[in-house]
């Protein structure tokens, strides 16, 4: 587990266990249409197989990054959060991190990204040891854009210096 809030645990990832769960996100064409490059994960063994190169990737990191699904305390898989560096045009990591997540449409409305989110960012300052934290955010992704509002992050305009687009800043601490 990396952390839990009143509602929400957020743990490492398990391929095995949150595939299926984790395709019905990120399968769902209304979930990714700001990720990436908009598209959704075409089967199963793929979702498999991403899930899986994704939890060894951020194993393998030692510097306080996570990929952390976001649960109920039942147990169902709602999305997930990340903590990590940005990345430049190139997709080269930077010395700047952000916070970012994905929510199933299952899981939105209810404030469970905001919960997330706000509990990665005082684990980033606090146990990481990070002095800011920063989202971005595709304009059009209002719900996003609210997220990081509730959450206390400082809108900074436009810029262009990560994942090689035009993308909203957003910065705490």
């Amino acid at each position: 587990m990396i952390f839990e809030t009143e509602r929400l645990i957020v743990r490492e990832y398990d391929p095995a266990l949150d595939s299926g769960a984790a395709f019905a996100i990120y399968g769902d064409p209304e979930v990714t249409r700001y990720l990436g490059d908009g598209s959704p994960v075409p089967d199963l063994a793929t979702q498999l197989v991403r899930l899986t190169d994704r939890v060894a990737h951020y194993r393998a990191l030692v510097d306080g990054s996570f990929f952390g699904a976001i649960c109920l305390r039942s147990g169902e898989l709602l999305g997930s959060l990340i903590l990590k560096r940005l990345p430049d045009g190139e997709g080269e990591p930077t010395d700047d991190w952000e916070i970012g997540w994905h929510l199933g449409q299952h899981a939105w409305g209810k404030g469970y990204a905001s919960e997330a989110a706000g509990t990665g960012l005082r684990h980033g300052f606090e146990t990481v040891g990070l002095e800011e934290i920063f989202a971005v955010v595709r304009e059009e992704n209002l719900p996003s854009v609210w997220v990081t509002e509730r959450i206390g992050m400082l809108p900074l305009g436009m810029t262009d210096s990560y994942y090689g687009r035009e993308l909203l800043l957003f910065r705490a601490g």
